[in-house]
């Protein structure tokens, strides 16, 4: 199969980039990923008949994966905000550019 090899190669080059761009993808993929897996977790837990009270083994793990997404979520944050000036003199290259060609 050909894709295998391009799928182990984008995984590999996905989870090592350590570009800014790379670091906020990673972070907003782990957090929107934790974030449905709390969800889930706690839909699943409610709905099971015998599970009428709360109990601490999945309780733990729905608050550990909140805390996954909390974590996850902030450092996007951070990453957003460090990426912003390089977004930004992207698009003073690009409109200069743009003027020296017209």
């Amino acid at each position: 199969m050909k894709i295998l090899p391009k799928f182990g190669r984008s995984v590999s080059r996905y989870i090592n980039k350590n570009t800014v761009n790379g670091r906020y993808n990673r972070h907003m993929d782990a957090a929107c990923l934790s974030g449905i897996a709390a969800i889930t977790h706690g839909i699943t837990t409610a709905t099971i008949p015998g599970l009428t009270h709360c109990e601490p083994a999945n309780l733990a793990i729905n608050l550990g994966l909140w805390g996954v997404y909390v974590k996850n979520f902030g450092e996007a944050i951070i990453d957003r905000i460090k990426l912003r000036p390089i977004i930004k003199r992207a698009k003073a290259i690009k409109k200069a550019a743009k003027n020296i060609n017209s």
